[in-house]
């Protein structure tokens, strides 16, 4: 499995988890604006979706952001332009967190 295909299935995977237990919150007055957020801590794992209104940001051409904390440490950070998209790695680290990620039943 290449990058791309990981980095969809951690997103995913991380979109299940903020639908079941996520809860949308109001934007930080330091962060993208006219943006929706969702966050959910699970675990180990917080996780933060930021969905732009009106193309105003996280960036004009992608106007979904998802940034994932395990242990405290950011492992992922990724935007994208729609569902079916493939995604652009701002960040991806390897290591054991995407095992911890995929083993969770949201």
């Amino acid at each position: 499995m290449g990058w791309q295909e990981e980095a969809l299935a951690v997103r995913d995977g991380a979109m299940a988890i903020l639908g079941k237990r996520g809860e949308w919150v109001a934007p930080p007055t330091f962060g993208p604006p006219k943006a929706r957020v969702q966050k959910a801590a699970l675990m180990e794992f917080r996780f933060e979706l930021y969905v732009a209104d009106e193309k105003s940001g996280p960036s004009p051409n992608n106007p979904y952001r998802l940034q994932i904390w395990w242990q405290g440490q950011q492992v992922a950070h990724m935007e994208w332009t729609s569902e079916r998209s493939a995604v652009d790695c701002r960040v991806f680290k390897r290591g054991e967190w995407r095992d911890d990620l995929a083993a969770i039943r949201p």
